[in-house]
């Protein structure tokens, strides 16, 4: 009997009852709520106990499929790993071999190359070694006949050069003692009062005088010697010898001081110097210092310098001596027009009227006392230093150039600073390399 049969009897039944029926009716599908719902948590409860176990052996079995198929793919993975790690290294082994045969190949082409090439660049080498070794022995030759002839005219331009110029040399060292003496006198008769600062007084004053006449002379005569030297210059060369070359470097700017007036007047602190000023000679003696020449002209220096040398007869040219000069110098009437010039030059001087004559005189002097020096120089052991050739002049020295007297006044900056100073910047200028230290050479 099933559900249904049980329900159509008792529908059979409730039909029979009437009123009773629609009670039992009510009570009857509440019970059979009841039941369905007790029948259905039961069926739920059996339900969910058979999923849990399908489950359970669902997850069971997924779990040994899982691990073997994990174990399955791993012993695949692992052979595919080891084919791979063979293939690999049989491949690797395979360019390594290659690769070693190709650096074998490559070696080999390299060092037939190198071999090629090193064999090539010796071949090449060798001939420029052998065509240098050619040009140094021709060079060799012709340096060693070069230098032969350079010795050769070495000696014989020293040969000239002493035999022409060396005596001269000598006489104006001597003349130019003589000379710086005189500097040294014409300061000394100053400071003693017999250099006047005005007009007609004093030794200065009367050109016929010993004392101006001696004067010229002595700053003249090393002019000559100059002038000789000059005259050689064609049939000598002074660089064969550098002490030679300085002493006519020394003398030739002595030369052209005495025209250097302007210069020397502009060199500071200045003089106001304008002896080419068109005025009275009566305001050129009231500041003889401004307007009154004190150099000479290059014409006028050459033949004044020209007139104190003498011919012998035999073709020589010597220096005038003083007791010729003053022959020629003093005439009946007054000074020698040859001479006239210079004699007017130091008429009437002092260093006070004539200020930039005695800038030139003291910058002589420093030429002179390096003439002087070059003497020692030749004295010295060879190869030793000597001092320079052009030096200021020392204090003690310089007391020899004071001028001053109890009547003519004048400051320190003016008597003895300024002039030393000026002469200083001036030969410093057209002589600055003799002021390095001197070498004498061997032949010395």
């Amino acid at each position: 009997m099933n559900f249904e049969d049980i329900l159509k009897i008792a529908a059979t039944i409730i039909a029979t009852l009437g009123g009773a029926g629609a009670i039992v009716i009510g009570l009857a599908g509440w019970l059979g709520k009841v039941w369905a719902n007790r029948l259905m948590e039961a069926d739920k409860a059996k339900h969910a106990h058979a999923l849990e176990e399908l489950r359970a052996e669902l997850t069971k079995n997924n779990q040994s499929l899982l691990e073997a198929d994990r174990a399955k793919y791993n012993g695949d993975l692992e052979q595919l790993r080891a084919k791979l790690n063979l293939d690999n290294q049989n491949a690797l082994e395979l360019v390594r071999a290659g690769y070693s045969q190709q650096l074998e190949q490559l070696k080999a082409q390299i060092t037939h190359s190198n071999q090629v090439l090193l064999e090539s660049e010796r071949a090449k080498y060798s001939r420029e070694l052998e065509e240098l070794r050619a040009t140094l022995n021709r060079s060799n030759v012709e340096f060693g006949a070069e230098n032969k002839a350079r010795r050769d005219y070495e000696y014989e331009a020293r040969k000239r050069l002493y035999e022409q110029c060396e005596p001269l040399l000598f006489q104006l060292v001597e003349l130019s003692e003589n000379a710086l003496h005189r500097i040294y006198s014409l300061a000394r008769t100053a400071r003693h009062g017999n250099l006047s600062i005005r007009p007609n007084e004093g030794w200065l004053f009367d050109t016929r005088n010993y004392y101006l006449a001696s004067t010229v002379y002595n700053l003249m005569v090393p002019l000559v010697m100059y002038r000789l030297i000059q005259r050689n210059l064609t049939l000598v060369d002074l660089t064969v010898d550098p002490d030679i070359n300085a002493q006519y470097l020394l003398v030739k700017r002595l030369y052209i001081s005495f025209t250097d007036d302007y210069e020397l007047a502009n060199i500071e602190p200045s003089i106001e110097y304008n002896p080419n000023a068109e005025i009275s000679s009566h305001v050129a003696k009231k500041q003889p210092e401004k307007y009154i020449r004190q150099a000479m002209l290059f014409g006028e220096l050459d033949s004044l310098v020209d007139n104190l040398v003498k011919s012998e007869d035999n073709g020589a040219i010597r220096c005038m001596t003083y007791g010729e000069f003053e022959a020629e110098y003093f005439q009946e009437d007054g000074v020698a027009e040859s001479f006239s010039i210079v004699a007017e030059l130091f008429h009437d001087f002092h260093p006070k009227t004539r200020p930039v004559l005695w800038r030139i005189l003291i910058a002589q002097a420093h030429i002179y006392e390096a003439l002087i020096r070059t003497r020692e120089s030749k004295l010295a052991k060879s190869g030793e230093n000597i001092t320079a050739l052009l030096m200021p002049i020392s204090e003690t020295e310089k007391d020899k150039f004071e001028w001053r007297d109890g009547h003519v006044s004048a400051t320190d900056e003016e008597a003895i600073i300024q002039p030393f100073d000026v002469a200083h910047k001036y030969l410093r200028k057209h002589l600055g390399e003799l002021f390095e230290i001197h070498k004498p050479t061997a032949s010395n």
